[in-house]
């Protein structure tokens, strides 16, 4: 199945198998289509809260796909998600939705299922630096990261964990490689980003442009 730039870098991100992966907010299920393929010892959830999307996704595995134990269809609000045997292994997978909306995710996924060893992989649209924040307050460190230019745009994808003693920087220190245009092109953006909020939000605007500019020294 072929994948966009930015799932192609996702699903190559996921290198350990998992008893169980959870595809949300997964509109047509391409990634989770994939990832059946890839990890084949896995079951995939398939998770949106928009009845038509999923109706239309389980047609379409139930044609494509004969194995029923390995997918599971879920027509849900993810704050409401509670993983189902705490002693098996999970990632859960948000991607194509902004960073206020995955922090309430995450945040609300982690209280419904205290104490349990989660992963995330997560690709945030917009709020990236807040979200970087929030996601460390929540004690969640880096098992990897990567930035990937698609159609025009650049995503930050985040592969985290609450059992990584790696630290979550906000700017993420770890993923960028300067000799590379696209790097040096992006870093740009988010500069001429920041410094365009300076009148509105300073503060916010202030510690943003100083930490990314600490990347550059």
């Amino acid at each position: 199945m072929s994948l966009s730039p930015r799932l192609e870098t996702l699903a190559s991100l996921i290198e350990k198998e998992y008893d169980h992966i959870w595809d949300c907010c997964c509109d047509h299920g391409i990634l989770g289509r994939s990832l059946m393929d890839r990890h084949p010892s896995s079951v995939v959830h398939f998770v949106d809260q928009v009845d038509s999307i999923i109706r239309q996704l389980q047609e379409t595995l139930a044609v494509s796909c004969d194995l029923s134990k390995r997918w599971r269809v879920y027509c849900m609000d993810l704050n409401e998600l509670i993983l189902p045997n705490s002693k098996e292994s999970h990632l859960v997978i948000i991607a194509g939705v902004g960073g206020d909306l995955i922090a309430q995710f995450v945040e609300n996924i982690l209280k419904n299922n205290p104490g349990q060893r989660i992963d995330f992989l997560l690709c945030p649209i917009r709020q990236i630096y807040w979200l970087r924040g929030c996601l460390s307050d929540l004690g969640l460190g880096v098992i990897d990261e990567k930035i990937v230019s698609d159609k025009g745009l650049f995503y930050e994808l985040l592969y985290i964990s609450t059992s990584s003693d790696r630290p979550l920087s906000k700017t993420g220190d770890r993923m960028w490689n300067f000799t590379l245009t696209e790097h040096q092109a992006y870093i740009e953006q988010i500069l001429k980003h920041y410094q365009s909020m300076r009148k509105g939000r300073p503060e916010e605007a202030a510690s943003a442009l100083s930490d990314y500019q600490q990347l550059l020294k």
